[in-house]
């Protein structure tokens, strides 16, 4: 298992067993700080499902 333990962590995309909150709150409890928005200090970036067309500019990069 990984440590989390002080490891900044963002979600993004639909995640296929939990919603993001969730995911958020587990984070927590591991110890890991979940954020909102990518930065040069993420850690763990979460890539769920990315539903938009192959001809729409993707958010997450």
């Amino acid at each position: 298992m990984i440590d989390l333990r002080g490891k900044r962590i963002l979600f993004t995309g639909r995640l296929r067993s939990f919603r993001r909150f969730q995911a958020q709150q587990l984070a927590t409890i591991l110890g890991a700080k979940p954020v909102n928005g990518i930065d040069k200090n993420v850690d763990i970036l979460v890539v769920g499902i990315i539903s938009k067309p192959y001809d729409q500019l993707l958010t997450t990069q």
